[in-house]
C-alpha cells in the first residue's frame, strides 16, 4: 500500500520491479489497479521506504479491487487475526491443516 494519489489517502498496488536510480537510491515500480477495469490503471515509482507492505496475496489483492473495495474489510481482518495467532505462537489453520495432512500420510 501506498500513499496516492495525495497523503492521507491509501492505493493498493502491485510492486512489479525494484531499480536503482543513478545516485544510488532504490525505488520500487508500483502497479495501482483501477476499478471496474483493474487492466487500465496507474504506474508509480517510488522509494521503497514510502511504501507499505502487506501479507496479502495477489489473488486477495485482485479480490478486492474486482469487488470494489466490497471485500477489503474481511480480507484485511482475516490477516488480522493469521498474523495475531502466528504472533502468539498458534499455527494458522493452513499450515494446521497441512500438518494433519501430513501426519496422515505417516
Amino acid at each position: 500500500m501506498l500513499e496516492y494519489p495525495r497523503i492521507g489517502a491509501l492505493a493498493l498496488g502491485m510492486i512489479t520491479s525494484r531499480f536503482v536510480m543513478p545516485d544510488g537510491e532504490e525505488y520500487l515500480t508500483i502497479y495501482i489497479p483501477t476499478i471496474p477495469i483493474p487492466t487500465s490503471g496507474f504506474m508509480t515509482f517510488v522509494r521503497e521506504s514510502e511504501v507499505t507492505p502487506t501479507d496479502i496475496t495477489f489473488d486477495e489483492a485482485m479480490r478486492i479491487i474486482f469487488s470494489g473495495g466490497v471485500l477489503a474489510e474481511e480480507i484485511t481482518r482475516e490477516h488480522f487475526r493469521r498474523r495475531h495467532r502466528v504472533d502468539k505462537g498458534e499455527p494458522d489453520e493452513e499450515s494446521a491443516a497441512l500438518a494433519a495432512e501430513r501426519s496422515t500420510m505417516d
